[in-house]
């Protein structure tokens, strides 16, 4: 993106608009969505009751986290003078992930593919609602749960336990794999790989001849720098102001964010949106 309003480049300010507009075409396509009984997703849905949850609502969360998520970033573009220095890369992150969390789980080959990755996502799930249960348990006070609040807190932890159970069952009778699936096996895929197979499932991505799979992941992981406050993501936006002192060899950094970087990191993430919104329309209608 241009800053100079040439001609044949849009300026930053028509980028945050362009960013707010897509992004609000998503959001109502996912929210006016319907689900066919007899389509894809309805089976896929059927397949994950036993749990108590379907496979529709796994994507669309992350979706939808996605998309406000982007949504909040072009708000803030629009509402302030210049980016900020940090903040901002870290909500597109966010995004990236949530955006391609979600392709992942679409992007399966065939049903059963699809159905042993919301599997592994539940499980992610599960585990971290219960380890929130038990650091809860630790001191309830500061959720203000009342005795019979930390019965049920027991209570669900329990359920979670048993799904997670099941949900290791489930998976052993889809694939039958040799040996079988523990609930430490069964959550095989990381975060890294999730991206980079989204991005190679987001031709867009590779315009100009690059490997769409690699240029989703190194945006993420510069992002993710941000978001750790990794030194040398933030290297970019530093801004060497005045002379170095003479004597202590030391001088004066501003840390600026860059309007261009945070356009081309969010509409990456964005085309992941795109891509997964359109694999979920076409799984969720009748054949």
């Amino acid at each position: 993106m241009s800053a100079n309003g040439a001609a044949d480049e849009p300026t930053v300010e028509q980028g945050y608009e362009r960013l707010k507009t897509r992004v609000g075409t998503q959001l109502e396509t996912l929210l006016g969505l319907e689900v066919a009984q007899t389509s894809e997703v309805a089976a896929d849905n059927q397949y994950l009751h036993p749990i108590y949850r379907t496979f529709q609502q796994a994507v669309i969360e992350c979706l939808l986290t996605a998309l406000d998520h982007l949504r909040f970033l072009a708000w803030s573009l629009q509402n302030r003078n210049e980016p900020f220095p940090y903040a901002q890369f870290t909500v597109i992150r966010t995004a990236i992930t949530a955006a391609s969390t979600a392709l992942w789980m679409l992007s399966g080959s065939n049903a059963d593919e699809r159905r042993i990755r919301a599997l592994e996502f539940y499980l992610k799930d599960f585990k971290s609602n219960a380890s929130w249960i038990d650091t809860v348990k630790k001191q309830p006070q500061l959720q203000n749960l009342s005795p019979a609040d930390q019965i049920r807190a027991d209570a669900e932890r329990a359920v979670l336990d048993t799904r997670q159970d099941l949900l290791v069952q489930m998976a052993n009778s889809l694939l039958n794999p040799q040996p079988p699936f523990t609930r430490q096996t069964l959550e095989r895929t990381s975060d890294t790989k999730m991206v980079t197979i989204a991005g190679s499932e987001t031709a867009a991505l590779g315009s100009g001849g690059f490997d769409p799979g690699v240029t989703l992941l190194n945006t993420w992981q510069t992002m993710s720098g941000y978001a750790r406050a990794r030194p040398w993501a933030a290297l970019p936006g530093k801004h060497p102001e005045g002379e170095i002192d003479p004597v202590t060899g030391m001088q004066k950094i501003t840390q600026k964010g860059d309007p261009h970087a945070l356009l081309d990191a969010a509409f990456r993430g964005l085309l992941v949106v795109e891509q997964a919104v359109g694999r979920l329309v076409g799984l969720s209608a009748a054949p």
